[in-house]
């Protein structure tokens, strides 16, 4: 059997390379919401869970799944949440009424979009295809010509 190195960088799945850090700072204006930075630049500028839209976007611009990404509050050293761009990115928090936060697979809005469009394109091509059956002549011993 051949023996299948991982890419440069990643050791059983996980970055070698620095983790990416998001710095997330409190909205005063906006209470419970953050905005998300790495370095200087604001990647998300306003959401109740900031790490996981981060890392959403550091995917959505190539970043590769297996770099490790670290979220922590402005002025603080501590690792609030540690992960890779890819598990990340696959994850959004829920909460309900009756339920505390709990973690989901991320689900894009254009997702239901693109379910709906494709349902109701498929009920056009079905709708369409009746219609042609039901006006395509037919022999006289019933069959279509």
């Amino acid at each position: 059997m051949e023996n299948i190195k991982p890419p440069a960088g990643v050791v059983s799945g996980v970055s070698k390379l620095a983790p990416i850090i998001v710095i997330v700072h409190p909205l005063p204006s906006k209470p419970g919401r953050y905005s998300a930075s790495i370095g200087d630049r604001v990647v998300i500028a306003s959401a109740r869970e900031p790490f996981l839209p981060a890392a959403r976007v550091l995917l959505s611009e190539g970043t590769p799944p297996e770099t490790l990404i670290v979220m922590r509050h402005a002025g603080s050293s501590i690792d609030a949440l540690r992960s890779t761009v890819g598990k990340a990115a696959g994850l959004t928090v829920r909460e309900t009424e009756t339920s505390g936060p709990r973690l989901e697979t991320y689900r894009s809005r254009w997702d239901s979009f693109t379910r709906h469009s494709d349902a109701h394109a498929f009920k056009l091509s079905v709708g369409s295809q009746v219609a042609a059956d039901a006006e395509a002549p037919t022999h006289k011993d019933g069959g279509a010509q």
